[in-house]
Formats: C-alpha cells, structure tokens, sequence
C-alpha cells in the first residue's frame, strides 16, 4: 500500500521532516510517481498502528466530552441554587403579603366598628362647608430685552 509523506506522518505520528530524513537514510520504501513521493507500507503494519490511534482519539473525545458534561453540570447547580433562593423569597413575600392582607382587614374592621360606635354615640348635626374662591392669577408676560 502506498502513502503519500502527509499521510505517512499523520499514521505514524511523526513530523514530516522525519519521514524525509528517513527516506534520505533509506530506512523505509519509498517510490516516486509524477513527482510526488509514496511510502510504502504493509497493510498489517497500517492496521497495527491506526487500532492504537483510533483509541487515543476516542480516550481524548471522552475525556473532552467528560469535561463538558462537568462544567454543564456545574452550570445546572448554580442555576438550581439560584432557583431555590428565588422560590425562598417567594414564599416569603407570599407569606408577608397573607399577613399583612390579615392586618390590614383587621385594622379597617376595627377602624369601622370605631366609627360606628362614634356615629352611634354622636347627635346628628348639620356641617355648613365654607365654599372658598380661589383666584387664579394671570400668567405675567416677559418683556423681551434687546440686545
């Protein structure tokens, strides 16, 4: 099988200079087709080095996707704390609203029984309300300065 020096480097995990220098060392095949060079390669020896690299990008994808889900997972916490601490103060404020409703009905119910008592005592009497007339001063016009 042939392969071209990219390829080679990429397979075995080395630089492409190095693939180069061994050529030049002639410690692999080689040919050279339409000026472009191939290495030449047993399949079995291909098989024996993609199997192990195959698993180190599938370790290297886990470990990414592991990392992922943690900080996800962290995200999710916060976002929960923050949900418990808003449902707190929810049902605080419901609390304080149902109380203060209570104390405001049972200030207007003791306000109006006062008054009762007050009208029931009280003789009747006529008020005279004092109409009062309120005059409006014109608006004064500015005199305009000459410059």
């Amino acid at each position: 099988m042939k392969l071209t020096v990219k390829e080679y480097s990429t397979a075995y995990n080395v630089s492409i200079q190095s693939v180069y220098k061994r050529i030049q060392r002639h410690t692999i095949q080689w040919v050279k087709e339409n000026n472009i060079i191939y290495v030449v390669v047993d399949k079995e020896a291909i098989k024996a080095v993609e199997q192990p690299l195959v698993k180190e990008v599938e370790q290297v994808s886990l470990k990414y996707l592991l990392k992922q889900l943690k900080i996800r997972d962290k995200k999710i916490e916060g976002l929960e704390k923050k949900l418990d601490k808003k449902a707190k103060e929810i049902k605080k404020l419901n609390k304080q609203l149902l109380q203060s409703t209570s104390d405001e009905k049972d200030t207007l119910l003791s306000f109006i029984s006062e008054l009762k008592q007050l009208q029931l005592q009280a003789p009747i009497q006529d008020y005279k309300i004092d109409e009062e007339v309120i005059e409006v001063n014109p608006k004064k016009k500015k005199k305009k300065s000459k410059k």
